[in-house]
């Protein structure tokens, strides 16, 4: 039902949450899907235990790509690294890209790829009505929140998450995003990306999401992320004619 659709999970030390995400991927109609793990630890913990999965249960028919970065090189480029893979399979039309650790639910991802044929990129909205964030605490609801006022503002695009990582995208979307060098590589190249595929002409739509913290595992989102995070926003600000 779901081969000529490619998930691309980036991993960071995922490995108490990875196997969680196949068995759940595996309960639902997307265990027909082609899906790609890209792991960007140095240590590829994630991906060794995706493969664990997959060999416990080798009955199963799931595609499974396991891609090991071997470094720490960022979520964006884990991302494209994924894309560039998936783009070699020519009957892949839907690209979903998603998080690893459980914040992103099966019917959320359902939904995004729903839509996804009404637009180039859907993101799964954390700021829409209707939508709700649970688990999170309330130094981090404000920093998202601010984040996702003061971007939009400033680059004048009509988006209410720029941030989150639960997408579906065209081939066309792809193809775009995979030719640019981008400017940053933290989680703020999730809004890079708007940004290019924007001025490419492409369509962006959002839909109302349930986003739901991590159980288990540890969040990558910390006081080194959010500074580089920031860092990478002013070189958005410093290219900023070059997005508009």
């Amino acid at each position: 039902m779901f081969r000529d659709v490619a998930i691309v999970v980036p991993c960071y030390r995922e490995q108490e949450t990875i196997q969680t995400l196949l068995n759940n991927i595996y309960a639902s109609p997307l265990r027909s899907a082609n899906l790609f793990f890209v792991d960007d630890s140095e240590d590829c913990i994630s991906t060794i235990m995706a493969k664990r999965w997959i060999e416990k249960n080798k009955d199963k028919s799931i595609s499974v790509t396991c891609l090991s970065q071997g470094i720490r090189s960022g979520r964006g480029r884990a991302v494209i690294k994924g894309f560039v893979s998936a783009l070699t399979n020519r009957q892949i039309r839907t690209f979903i890209e998603m998080d690893a650790d459980g914040s992103h639910q099966i019917s959320d991802v359902m939904q995004v790829l729903d839509q996804s044929n009404g637009f180039d990129v859907v993101i799964g909205s954390r700021y829409l009505q209707g939508s709700k964030i649970l688990g999170w605490s309330r130094r981090r609801i404000v920093f998202s929140k601010f984040l996702n006022v003061l971007i939009p503002l400033i680059f004048r695009i009509q988006v209410r998450d720029v941030t989150n990582g639960l997408r579906a995208y065209s081939r066309a979307a792809v193809e775009s995003l995979v030719k640019c060098d981008f400017h940053t590589n933290t989680f703020i190249s999730l809004t890079e990306s708007l940004l290019i595929l924007r001025k490419s002409g492409l369509s962006i739509g959002e839909v109302p999401i349930c986003f739901v913290n991590r159980a288990s595992g540890q969040s990558t989102v910390g006081i080194r992320e959010l500074y580089v995070s920031l860092k990478g926003l002013v070189k958005l600000l410093k290219n900023r004619k070059s997005f508009m």
